[in-house]
């Protein structure tokens, strides 16, 4: 009996310390979990942590959502590099550096497209004839027209359409913001903006080339 007794005493401890090393390394596994829930990769970027230019995406509306008004928006360079900064905070565009690229290709972009007049109408190239303009709408131009500083066509600013901007194409932040979204989602130009001049033509200085 007394041998069977030192037997079970030496058994239990074996498993107390048994136990006791199982809660030890599951008590690090959690510290660590909890002082680090991301995990990371190899490269120690987390990998569903955003980086400093990731943009907000767009979401469609739909296209009878557009409106025409015929707002008083303030034209000129001025206003329209105003106008630009205000779509890359509405993206969600913060690094310096790619704000500085997407201001310098939008100067220029809107320069050739609209001369820097919000309230511009192009009533005379394919997007306004038969069949993509079939009626005219609010503004007393056709349905398919290009509108504003970037010369959005009402599909393309409904399906770009940034969220926290106007439904109206002629606003100048709501219009350029959707036709960025455009640029990145349409001909996968980089959030960064880094590769923009070589993919939009119309965004380099002396080309004009409708994008």
């Amino acid at each position: 009996m007394g041998t069977e007794l030192s037997q079970l005493s030496t058994n239990l401890g074996s498993a107390a310390d048994k136990y006791e090393k199982t809660d030890a390394e599951l008590g690090r596994k959690l510290d660590k979990t909890v002082d680090d829930p991301v995990k990371k990769d190899g490269g120690g970027t987390k990998k569903d942590e955003p980086g400093p230019t990731a943009p907000a995406g767009p979401q469609a509306i739909p296209v009878d959502q557009v409106t025409y008004a015929n707002g008083n928006w303030p034209s000129g360079a001025d206003a329209t590099r105003t106008a630009i900064n205000q779509a890359l905070d509405q993206r969600g565009v913060t690094d310096p550096a790619a704000r500085q690229r997407w201001i310098d290709a939008y100067m220029t972009l809107t320069e050739h497209e609209s001369s820097y007049n919000p309230m511009a109408v192009n009533n005379w190239d394919i997007n306004a004839k038969p069949p993509n303009s079939t009626y005219k709408v609010s503004d007393g131009s056709g349905n398919g027209c290009s509108r504003g500083l970037a010369q959005c066509v009402p599909g393309t600013f409904a399906r770009y359409h940034q969220p926290g901007t106007s439904n109206d194409i002629y606003d100048p932040v709501a219009n350029i913001a959707a036709s960025m979204n455009y640029l990145v989602g349409n001909y996968g130009v980089a959030p960064d903006g880094s590769d923009i001049l070589a993919k939009i033509p119309q965004a380099n200085p002396g080309v004009h080339q409708g994008y």
